[in-house]
């Protein structure tokens, strides 16, 4: 657990698992089994259900076979429309279209985000999910799910569990048949690039891959802002599948 030694005293999990490794993500899935086919990439649903949104950039237009559809420059309202998806005056009768910019990041509602936005027709309302590479989502991650002050010590243990965390859904627990995680605390609180700063931006590189696994998988983790002083063990709660989470009590802060 090399990767625990400069870990501050307050991110240090309350839980200890006797079988507990880091791996990088490639050498996690290089094997067989579950991991076969899983790519570096995850999908985050940032709206579901909604009729129309705005989206802007300078993108080109691809249907699910990657076939360009079109393009965009500026802004432009995406809306559902019977049998299709409707891009400012144009309608495309697919159910499924997406939007890659090498340029700059796309806005959706004003929000930037890193990566391709892809669009989903289901039952005549639109989906959005923002798919990227997963170590541009912990980015957008850190400083939703740590105070953006600490120091970057901390937000590397927060890296290396935000990352976990999405491996472990995308593996094992996706949100939906369209995306991984949704960006809430439904899963971790995600919001793009609006929280990115140096400090998070450095502690995603120095961690780069790196998630904590129990043998050949990835550790199904839990963290949390407060606990009152005392961690339950995983009988005693809804983890009970967790036979290896023991209760303990917290060290005092100060």
């Amino acid at each position: 657990m090399k990767f625990l030694k400069n870990l501050p005293l307050l991110f240090i999990l309350l839980t200890f698992f006797p079988r507990i490794y880091a791996f990088d993500v490639d050498e996690l899935l290089d094997g067989d089994g579950l991991a076969n086919g899983f790519t570096h990439f995850l999908r985050i649903g940032i709206k579901t259900d909604v009729s129309s949104f705005s989206l802007e950039g300078d993108a080109e237009i691809l249907d699910k076979n990657d076939k360009v559809l079109g393009t965009i420059q500026g802004r432009f309202q995406i809306s559902a429309e019977s049998g299709g998806i409707r891009v400012g005056g144009k309608v495309f009768k697919v159910n499924m279209i997406k939007f890659t910019s090498e340029l700059l990041p796309l806005k959706v509602e004003g929000r930037m985000f890193r990566g391709e936005i892809e669009i989903h027709l289901k039952n005549s309302k639109l989906i959005v999910v923002n798919k990227l590479d997963i170590e541009d989502y912990v980015k957008g991650v850190i400083n939703k799910e740590a105070i953006p002050s600490w120091p970057v010590e901390a937000k590397k243990t927060q890296a290396v569990l935000a990352r976990t965390f999405a491996v472990y859904q995308k593996m094992f627990n996706p949100r939906s048949e369209f995306f991984d995680l949704a960006p809430t605390v439904l899963d971790q609180v995600y919001d793009g690039l609006g929280k990115e700063d140096v400090s998070s931006v450095e502690a995603v590189d120095a961690t780069k891959g790196e998630v904590i696994t129990i043998g050949s998988d990835p550790a199904k983790i839990y963290f949390h802002s407060t606990c009152g002083n005392l961690k339950k063990g995983g009988a005693a709660s809804s983890a009970a599948d967790m036979p290896l989470l023991h209760e303990v009590f917290a060290l005092p802060l100060d």
